[in-house]
């Protein structure tokens, strides 16, 4: 009888639902494809769709389980609370490493080409977990930018409300580049 216990709450742990190792695994799988942004984003709505799902076989053949009751609310506040903090949670993931290796592991190095046009803020929605990034920007010529001196310039307000395209332009006036960005 414990036994059987265990393996109940092993394999309902299991679930792809967010708060549990399921849904946890699920989002690390994710990780691995698409940007860190999109991939939790995708793992919560890939939550709800399981609960629901999980929802609606537990109405139809188990009408009355209060157990199912409690945690299903659980469940719902738990992604529900998730949701609304991913903004924050993909600002913890990036800035406040900054660009330092953790474990003192090397970074994998990934190109990321944006265009000039492109918001400052949403240049970081294409930024993977544990990826050093070096970015491109199409259209102006030798352009780019190590994610480490972009993460810095917005913090300390440098390129607030700017386009990269505007910030590469003012950053190489300011350190009086003939190109639009130098080091």
């Amino acid at each position: 009888m414990f036994l059987n216990y265990n393996a109940m709450i092993f394999f309902f742990n299991l679930f792809p639902i967010w708060p549990l190792d399921g849904g946890k695994l699920l989002q690390l799988i994710l990780l691995k494809i698409y940007p860190f942004k999109k991939a939790c984003e995708m793992a919560l709505t890939l939550s709800i769709a399981m609960l629901i799902l999980l929802t609606v076989i537990m109405v139809t053949f188990f009408p009355f389980t209060l157990n199912f009751l409690l945690i299903g609310l659980f469940l719902a506040a738990a992604i529900y609370k998730e949701w609304k903090a991913r903004s924050f949670v993909f600002s913890f993931a990036f800035f406040l490493p900054a660009g330092k290796n953790r474990f003192n592991q090397k970074k994998k190095r990934k190109k990321i080409i944006v265009p000039a046009s492109m918001p400052v803020a949403a240049v970081f929605s294409r930024f993977y977990k544990d990826v050093q990034h070096q970015i491109i920007v199409k259209g102006i010529e030798r352009s780019f930018v190590d994610q480490s001196a972009l993460i810095a310039a917005f913090f300390s307000g440098e390129c607030k409300g700017k386009t990269i395209g505007e910030f590469l332009k003012w950053k190489g006036q300011r350190l009086g580049c003939p190109r639009p960005f130098c080091r």
